[in-house]
């Protein structure tokens, strides 16, 4: 119940978004390279203006240490397959804790930063 009183969110659970969106198929990496992919977005919400991503995780919110780089590459890999279904909109990734109810929006440069990784890791 925490996560939804969470202020910031009232979207994403609104008539406007979509619970656990299956999501397949080629993203396009940095280097150029194709790489497959297969999830599930957690959250999904389309506005006028905006796309939001949202993963939930479960544990204690990591206190100021480094982000996990698996959960940065996922959403990267998440925001690199939503992109190109909707130009023009801005993309919004978050990461909900559901344990201390904490949303944390990731910035465009780490995810540009995690999906370089991912190239790296398919070179």
């Amino acid at each position: 119940m925490g996560v939804l009183a969470l202020p910031g969110l009232e979207a994403l659970f609104g008539p406007q978004s979509q619970a656990e969106v299956a999501l397949g198929g080629q993203i396009t990496l940095p280097n150029g390279k194709s790489l497959t992919i297969s999830g599930q977005i957690d959250r999904l919400c389309v506005t006028e203006d905006e796309v939001i991503i949202a993963d939930f995780k479960t544990g204690t919110p990591h206190s100021g240490g480094a982000m996990p780089s698996t959960y940065l590459a996922q959403l990267a890999m998440y925001r690199a397959a939503v992109a190109p279904l909707y130009p023009g909109k801005q993309l919004r990734c978050l990461l909900i804790w559901t344990e201390g109810a904490l949303a944390e929006e990731i910035e465009a440069a780490k995810l540009e930063a995690a999906l370089l990784d991912v190239a790296r890791a398919h070179s």
